[in-house]
């Protein structure tokens, strides 16, 4: 089944957020962890010959989130980062027409 391509239509909103700098460039170690609450609503569609075959719509409400990362620069101009998300407990749901 080929799919066309179509803009998908995002919206996300971040309603709270904080950010906690823990070390900052300390011996060329950065690291953050930010909070927030996330709601979002976004549609897909796929056309098969022309034809809509497919919608789909998801929203998500007050889902929390939670984001680390840790930086190490470990030579002028050179550096590595890892993050980490997670979410926990919101409401959110698919429907398919």
């Amino acid at each position: 089944m080929r799919f066309s391509r179509f803009p998908l239509p995002l919206s996300a909103a971040l309603l709270m957020g904080t950010c906690l700098p823990l070390a900052a460039e300390q011996n060329g170690i950065t690291a953050s962890l930010d909070a927030g609450v996330l709601n979002l609503r976004a549609t897909e569609t796929v056309h098969l010959g022309g034809r809509k075959v497919s919608e789909l719509e998801w929203e998500t409400k007050n889902a929390v989130a939670l984001r680390g990362s840790l930086g190490l620069e470990l030579a002028p101009g050179w550096r590595v980062k890892a993050e980490g998300r997670i979410g926990f407990e919101g409401d959110g749901y698919m429907t398919d027409y």
